[in-house]
């Protein structure tokens, strides 16, 4: 609900400040003083308006509070509790929580019917085919995308195990390309290796001489034993890499430098070994799953039908109960209509494709015309929002009502009044008023009214009241309309 609302450099209103009810609020003035700008300004503090002040400050109280603030220069920004929103944010976030209805012609939202019959139903039965539907819309979408699939598979298929063939050619285990280089760079030294190994050996059969010589010295034992353990193993290791040189001879080298060009291009192309090895590996499902694409679209044909089937009785079982529970919804809503002197409503459901909301919209007659005037259609959409509030109660909704009494008889007037009192036990009710009854009503009655150039608001109390609904019977105020606004509000 709204709390209060602030203006300041407005068209209208130099400055004015609307402290709410949590019921029925109520605004009257003269024609023209400023009401319907007013209802315009709470619209704009949601982004639902244009906005026609230099500041606004609305206070909602949903779950939390919350504060918007809107000023503007040449643009309009937004803040709420203190941080900037884009409009569109404001609006995503606060428009549910607002309905409107004014004198001018609204488009009616037929899904509104089927809200309000689905409310006298069991909710298991609801949930359960949402739930049903979701599956089914799912299985849906993978059978589609599998479709759509089989149009380019096979080039998909192909250009798959073209890659994959490339990426298994080759080893991808981390450090593959710097190993193939080192042989490289082995290969093209292998001379200068092999004449620094032989030189070396050739220095070690010369060894054994100085090895005896030691034996007349006063070396240690044990050095002459190690010297001798090292220069075998010297000899060793030297031996080792000469056959290491012997297979370095026998290596296909123009091999060697096709595979380290194929595995340079793909590390190029994919960043690393490692990448490369997760396309490959990637490709490999992908590939798979090409192989075995008419498997997976005959199971979700399958798939599909039998979440259609379940979808579909459960959509059944929704019809059966909606046909059961329309003519309570036709009967209630008639207590509605005929107070607001609007022709019997007739109820009917029409079959519709399977959809979200089943199988089956709600046709709705006035007589026998399905079509009305706008004073019909608000007047209609009021009654609605009655009943639906009487089965499905909605708090923190406020309905701002722009002069639906506007051009209505004194009973239908009155009726409306009853109807938005009614409903101002479910939701907050702001509401612009050109006639008596609905002030009578009101939990906080404004008044709007000019002040030389600009436009003032305040709340009434009792007497100020009186002579306010006095002046919309009367405005000379004559003494039956001071006793017709002085009983209205002592009946209320």
């Amino acid at each position: 609900m709204i709390e209060e609302v602030i203006i300041k450099q407005g068209v209208v209103f130099e400055e004015a400040s609307l402290r709410l009810s949590a019921h029925l609020n109520v605004i009257s003035g003269a024609s023209g003083s400023g009401k319907s700008v007013l209802l315009g300004c709470i619209l704009a503090s949601v982004g639902l308006a244009p906005m026609r002040a230099k500041f606004l400050e609305a206070h909602y109280c949903l779950e939390s509070p919350h504060v918007i603030c809107i000023e503007k220069d040449k643009k309009a920004r937004y803040t709420h509790n203190g941080a900037s929103i884009s409009k569109k944010a404001l609006q995503a976030f606060f428009a549910p929580h607002l309905l409107h209805i004014s004198s001018h012609a609204h488009p009616f939202n037929p899904q509104l019917l089927l809200d309000i019959l689905d409310g006298f139903l069991d909710p298991s039965l609801h949930q359960a085919f949402q739930q049903s539907y979701t599956h089914y819309t799912h299985a849906r979408a993978q059978l589609e995308k599998l479709q759509q699939e089989s149009d380019s598979l096979e080039t998909r298929k192909e250009m798959a195990r073209f890659e994959l063939e490339k990426l298994q050619a080759v080893r991808l285990e981390e450090g593959a390309y710097a190993r193939l280089e080192a042989l490289k760079n082995q290969y093209q030294n292998r001379e200068k290796r092999r004449a620094a190994l032989q030189e070396g050996l050739s220095a070690l059969e010369c060894s054994q001489p100085l090895y005896k010589a030691l034996l007349y010295t006063n070396a240690p034992l044990e050095f002459k034993d190690a010297l001798q353990c090292h220069l075998e193993e010297a000899r060793e290791l030297l031996l080792n890499e000469m056959f290491a040189l012997e297979e370095l001879e026998h290596m296909d080298m123009e091999a060697l430098l096709d595979e380290m060009g194929k595995l340079g291009g793909i590390v190029r192309k994919y960043g690393s070994e490692a990448a490369a090895r997760a396309k490959r590996d990637a490709l490999a499902q992908d590939y798979q799953r090409y192989c075995a694409h008419d498997r997976h679209l005959k199971n979700a044909q399958e798939r599909l039908q039998e979440c259609a089937h379940a979808c579909m009785q459960l959509g059944l079982e929704l019809t059966k109960a909606r046909q059961a529970h329309l003519g309570t919804m036709q009967s209630l809503l008639e207590g509605y209509t005929t107070p607001l002197l609007l022709k019997t409503p007739h109820l009917s459901l029409e079959a519709i494709p399977l959809c979200a909301q089943g199988l089956e919209s709600v046709r709705l007659l006035l007589g026998k015309s399905a079509h009305w005037s706008a004073g019909e259609t608000n007047r209609l959409r009021l009654a609605l929002l009655a009943l639906q509030a009487k089965q499905q109660p909605t708090p923190s909704k406020t309905l701002l009502v722009d002069e639906l009494d506007a051009n209505l008889s004194g009973q239908e007037s009155a009726n409306v009044a009853q109807i938005l009192k009614e409903l101002s036990a479910h939701y907050q009710v702001i509401a612009i008023s050109h006639a008596p009854h609905l002030p009578g009503l009101a939990n906080r009655h404004f008044l709007v009214y000019q002040d030389g150039q600009k436009a003032q608001i305040k709340l009434l109390n009792k007497h100020e009241q009186v002579l306010e609904i006095a002046r919309m019977v009367d405005a000379n105020l004559g003494q039956e309309a001071l006793a017709y606004a002085k009983m209205k509000l002592n009946n209320a």
